[in-house]
């Protein structure tokens, strides 16, 4: 009995410690070289895989260039090329591949797929030098250097790029034709961001003037620079392209670009600052945006919807935009006092004048389901977003904010440090706040973090770039550069061979509204939640629900255990339209020998009674509105009825 009592204890202990999360590594990398037009070496994008391994993409310079103690090599140049390096779950380098040439290039950001691929989309120079396209050894694609004397020539500049999660590159498209105009390619032409499904099929948002794409399977013949969408499928051919009612640019400006994993539907985000002093106003479906912080929905084929905005037009932006597997909105980025969005409260009865970093989820529809704020002014925006199975996080940096309960003290002369926010991604409820130290007391040292990202073990994954040193658990990051170098931190658990649980589940329609929820999956779980599409959930392990209102029901399961989190999900389509549930309905119940049908059904139906296992124990086709049941023991049935229409509807009942 004691060494039961012990084995129990260690158990206890091992499944704590396997669980406990903490700053497990950080890995850096840069150059000496001192970037012009007010660049820095810092990450600006970051994806994970399902096996833990995580993919950057970092701006970097060319003088003795390393990624975690790897010699690389970029282009000599002050401009900066682009790196995407790879980390296994226990910060081990994996490989990296870098993308440049003389001019100033860019990746808008990455995206992966449910096969680990990774995409990255963007615009290329091309002008005095060739265009590398660089492997972990040598060079796969070299693109030829634009020659003044041949016009019109080796002037593709957009261009769409996508590689295995072991780096080898699978494809790289360019949609301009190849004859585009230095003009066009180089003022007109320009990559504003990207999204990639779980199939791999991609929407490029794009400005663009007239001409053809695509190998000349789409032809844009409107005037001046327009918005489009152009879609390839995971193979790289190209699909077709949509033109998005968004007008009035006089440079390209700040557009976040999601689609919707269940309807369709683009989502695009924007911060409109007309500080390019366009005459044109900035329209959306032909409507006058004074606002700063614009959110707009487009179908599939780039029909206006409907948007919605703030009251605010010079200070507040959103930073950042992510749509979660069950459809649901999640914005970050900055506020001031007093601001609503779409006419509700996003920082009314504030402390003090000042910025104030927010959060806030939104239904499909663009409904708001709840938001956070600091408590107190930050000075800065909360820049990134990630979902991670119940939880949701931002990145960000601060000189004293309060998240919650969560409080960091202003630091005259400090500068600032990075951190992040973990909320729960059902209620809003602020869980904890995370942040790296620089050097303890420091003065006028700036790190930042753009982005972040999370896995389903429990981890995430926090970039951005540091001055000086940077804490991470017990690794100490030392800047190797006279300006700053990029980093990578995990923040998680140190176990990457553990064992996820296996969700599944059934439904069951009791009436033309309400479902009940089997759960039929793995038992090595802690919790479970479930989301019933619209904004509610239950932690109960087969809950019963009723809805208010007939349509496509995303209904998804999360399970999780000390290792981590997996997901479920399936549709359920109601038609309450076409039953009023109060017509049909079952009684006694309980009952002795006979169940009554509340309303007459006029022709037969087909009907089948079964206990809780799923074991059919009666059945039959009949035109009556009583059954009997006498004939069954004691306890807990369903009984299903399928009308001539084909529609089937359950009840649970009692059978004394």
């Amino acid at each position: 009995m004691k060494f039961n009592k012990l084995f129990n204890v260690i158990l206890l202990f091992i499944s704590l410690q396997l669980s406990a999360q903490s700053w497990q590594w950080g890995k850096q990398g840069g150059s000496w070289t001192n970037l012009s037009g007010g660049k820095q070496e810092n990450v600006i994008s970051i994806v994970t895989d399902k096996f833990n391994n995580s993919y950057i993409l970092s701006i970097v310079g060319y003088q003795n260039l390393n990624i975690d103690g790897v010699p690389k090599t970029a282009y000599q140049n002050n401009n900066g090329d682009l790196v995407i390096a790879s980390f296994d779950c226990e910060g081990n380098y994996r490989w990296s591949r870098i993308i440049g040439g003389n001019g100033y290039d860019r990746i808008n950001r990455l995206h992966i797929d449910a096969d680990d691929n990774i995409y990255a989309f963007g615009k290329l120079s091309r002008l005095n030098g060739d265009t590398y396209f660089r492997n972990e050894t040598g060079i796969d694609i070299t693109l030829p250097s634009y020659n003044g004397n041949i016009p019109d020539q080796n002037l593709q500049t957009l261009f769409g790029v996508k590689y295995s999660s072991d780096g080898e590159l699978l494809w790289l498209r360019m949609p301009q034709a190849e004859d585009v105009t230095l003009t066009d390619a180089l003022s007109n032409s320009h990559s504003l961001d990207f999204h990639v499904d779980r199939e791999g099929n991609s929407s490029w948002l794009c400005l663009l003037p007239a001409g053809s794409y695509g190998d000349g399977n789409f032809v844009n013949t409107q005037e001046g620079r327009n918005l489009f969408i152009l879609k390839y499928d995971s193979e790289g051919n190209f699909i077709e392209g949509h033109p998005i009612d968004l007008h009035g640019f006089l440079y390209y400006p700040s557009l976040i670009l999601e689609k919707h994993p269940i309807n369709g539907n683009y989502y695009i985000t924007a911060a409109f600052y007309n500080i390019g002093g366009s005459s044109e106003p900035f329209t959306i479906n032909n409507e006058p945006i004074e606002h700063s912080m614009v959110l707009v929905a487009f179908n599939e084929t780039g029909n206006y919807l409907w948007h919605k905005e703030s009251d605010e037009s010079q200070f507040g932006s959103i930073s950042n935009m992510v749509i979660d597997e069950s459809g649901y909105i999640y914005l970050t980025g900055k506020a001031i006092e007093n601001t609503m969005f779409d006419n509700l409260d996003l920082t009314l009865n504030v402390p003090e004048p000042g910025h104030y970093p927010f959060l806030m989820k939104l239904l499909p529809n663009g409904d708001r389901l709840w938001k956070q704020r600091t408590e107190s002014s930050a000075g800065y925006p909360s820049t990134a977003i990630t979902v991670s199975g119940n939880e949701v996080a931002i990145s960000g940096y601060e000189n004293g904010l309060q998240w919650g309960d969560f409080f960091f003290e202003t630091v005259n002369n400090r500068g600032t440090d990075v951190y992040f926010t973990r909320f729960n991604k059902y209620t809003g409820e602020v869980l904890g706040v995370e942040k790296l130290i620089n050097i303890t007391d420091a003065s006028s040292l700036f790190d930042y973090s753009f982005a972040i990202s999370s896995s389903q073990y429990k981890n995430y994954y926090l970039t951005g770039q540091f001055e000086a040193r940077l804490e991470v658990g017990a690794d100490v990051l030392t800047e190797n550069s006279p300006d700053t170098d990029f980093f990578i931190a995990k923040f998680g658990q140190s176990n990457c061979n553990c064992t996820l649980p296996e969700p599944s589940f059934t439904i069951s329609e009791l009436d033309p509204r309400t479902i009940e929820l089997q759960y039929t999956g793995s038992s090595d779980y802690n919790t479970i939640h479930w989301d019933f599409g619209n904004g509610e959930y239950s932690t109960q392990v087969n809950p019963i629900y009723t809805y208010e209102e007939a349509g496509d029901y995303f209904i998804l399961v999360t399970v999780e255990n000390n290792c981590g989190y997996a997901q479920y999900s399936l549709r359920q389509t109601l038609h309450t339209e076409d039953y009023n549930s109060e017509l049909i309905i079952v009684y006694p119940n309980p009952t002795e020998d006979y169940l009554y049908l509340g309303n007459t059904i006029e022709d037969y139906y087909y009907y089948y009674i079964t206990n809780l296992l799923g074991q059919k124990l009666k059945e039959g086709y009949v035109k009556t509105n009583s059954l009997y049941v006498g004939d069954l023991r004691g306890q807990v049935y369903m009984l299903k009825i399928t009308l001539t229409t084909g529609k089937t509807l359950s009840f649970k009942f009692v059978k004394n």
